[in-house]
């Protein structure tokens, strides 16, 4: 019966083995701070002004630790008496490595693409889909 035991408390180890090692790292507080702060900075840098017939000028951030890379996603929608134009970029805002955008002028999209590092570029078809990757490799998301 010992044999058993032993067999049963290797089996535990090692499950437990594996979970804490597959286990994503977190960012720190820090981290996150850092990454709001640079995300802030270089979105009114690129962006010192309201662009005429913006209906939405927004920004988002989210620090990966796995990757160490600070994500910013900009959106802005413009309306005037033609169309309406919508923009997403996905960029690291301390390099500036640009890894997704989408342009969509009234039902038309013109550009959808995102490429996650180490990746092929993946085209989309939709805002939604755009959305959808950009959530998956990237975290970040309106």
């Amino acid at each position: 019966m010992k044999p058993i035991l032993v067999f049963m408390f290797l089996l535990t180890a090692l499950a437990a083995f594996g979970q804490t090692a597959a286990k994503p790292r977190q960012a720190t507080l820090a981290q996150q701070k850092m990454c709001a702060e640079q995300a802030r900075k270089i979105f009114h840098e690129d962006n010192p002004t309201k662009p005429e017939h913006a209906v939405t000028w927004q920004y988002t951030s989210h620090y990966e630790a796995r990757t160490n890379v600070c994500y910013i996603m900009t959106w802005i929608v413009t309306l005037d008496q033609k169309s309406t134009v919508i923009s997403h970029v996905v960029y690291d805002a301390f390099e500036g490595r640009e890894y997704a955008s989408f342009t969509q002028i009234g039902k038309d999209v013109m550009e959808c693409s995102v490429s996650p590092p180490g990746e092929d570029s993946i085209d989309c078809k939709t805002n939604d889909d755009f959305q959808r990757l950009v959530d998956k490799h990237f975290g970040i998301g309106k």
